[in-house]
């Protein structure tokens, strides 16, 4: 029992010794942070953004001064370098060197073995390469050209175009087509109002005539224009012979002749001149060419004549010249 009472004596004097320790070395310790108890030894557990022994130190990486890799403080990994030397150190990633990072190792394609605007991709690992090529060119440095445009499909004499950033081609349509290949034909003779809805292009009742790269109206008399949106009067073209009167009927005309005149072709009027003497007769002027019978009471005769009087009292059948 007197060992036992020996072993405990010691033991409570160590923790009691270890704690007075602890309390002295702690004091005024951390400056940012909190001192704790590691494995025996007062270390200061320092706030956010602080580093250093002392947490007496703002954490340098805060600023982000490696470029393409991690940072690390050096008071975190060298506990031994003096306050004024704390500082940082960069873990590059991979392909990327120089005291941020900052550097990038082309390797292979430090040469620049791409061609035609190709873009080379470096492999670390390896030291070797490979090329992304644009446009119509392939091969491991895209030095080789394929024309896509060889059996291409445009139609209706497209021009065939390679896209400059795929392995494709396009078709630059000629007037009058449309579609990918320009298969499709435009109907010129279709418009669309605000309302999209389906419209005659040509007015009027005309008929529209489509064409490969426009159209035609075929306008109904006296509609004119490109779109028949022009009324034409039938008489401006001056359709009746010289002499004659052009009458618009409708939407169309008809010929007479001046006073004075009569016939077709209109000719002069023989009975302006009242030839027929008798009170009470009507002269009929005839037209040139007739031959009308001049019947009188008695003879009968046949006599080339421009007029007939028809006289009152005598049957119209007999009719003369000047009754």
């Amino acid at each position: 029992m007197k060992t036992l009472g020996c072993i405990i004596s010691i033991t409570l004097f160590l923790t009691a010794s270890f704690k007075q320790t602890f309390a002295q070395t702690c004091e005024n310790k951390c400056e940012n942070g909190n001192c704790i108890d590691l494995n025996g030894v007062a270390t200061c557990e320092c706030f956010e953004n602080y580093v250093g022994s002392k947490c007496d130190t703002i954490d340098p990486c805060l600023e982000k001064p490696c470029v393409s890799g991690a940072c690390f403080p050096v008071i975190q990994l060298i506990q031994e370098i003096p306050a004024e030397q704390i500082s940082y150190l960069c873990q590059c990633y991979t392909g990327f060197s120089g005291q941020n990072c900052d550097t990038y190792d082309l390797g292979a394609c430090s040469s620049n073995p791409c061609l035609n605007s190709g873009k080379c991709i470096a492999q670390l690992s390896s030291r070797d390469y490979y090329c992304e090529c644009v446009g119509p060119y392939i091969g491991q440095n895209c030095g080789t050209y394929v024309d896509y445009c060889a059996n291409n499909r445009c139609e209706n004499g497209a021009t065939c175009f390679p896209q400059p950033d795929s392995k494709n081609y396009s078709c630059n349509c000629v007037d009058g087509f449309y579609g990918n290949y320009c298969e499709k034909e435009i109907n010129e003779c279709i418009a669309y109002d605000n309302f999209g809805n389906v419209t005659k292009i040509c007015k009027n009742d005309g008929n529209c005539l489509d064409l490969i790269d426009g159209f035609i109206c075929q306008c109904k008399t006296p509609w004119t224009g490109p779109t028949c949106e022009i009324y034409s009067n039938p008489c401006d073209s001056n359709p009746c012979v010289e002499g004659t009167i052009c009458n618009v009927v409708g939407i169309s005309y008809t010929c007479s002749c001046q006073p004075g005149y009569f016939g077709k072709p209109c000719q002069p009027n023989p009975c302006i001149s009242n030839p027929c003497k008798k009170p009470g007769s009507k002269c009929i002027p005839i037209e040139a060419g007739a031959f009308p019978i001049i019947s009188i009471p008695g003879c009968n005769i046949t006599t080339p004549t421009s007029y007939v009087c028809i006289c009152p009292g005598v049957s119209p059948e007999y009719g003369s010249q000047i009754c």
